[in-house]
């Protein structure tokens, strides 16, 4: 599936309540976003409420992966 699709679908699927960037974002490290050609970008919004930790620092990759190794 290319960019414009994604893009298309999740204008009709996701509740528009804030403008979209023109590109999928598919990664991300410490304060930069990547999406889907390759291109970075400075995480100015901080994911809009949902980044706030950042982007996969290795501190907090640990806290989740042995969280979620334990019982549940």
């Amino acid at each position: 599936m290319n960019a414009k699709k994604i893009i298309a679908l999740e204008k009709e699927y996701v509740l528009q309540t804030y403008a979209r960037p023109a590109f999928v974002i598919t990664g991300g490290e410490g304060v930069w976003l990547i999406d889907s050609e390759g291109n970075r970008y400075l995480d100015a919004g901080s994911g809009i409420a949902v980044n706030a930790l950042g982007h996969k620092h290795p501190a907090v990759m640990e806290a989740i992966g042995q969280a979620i190794a334990g019982p549940i």
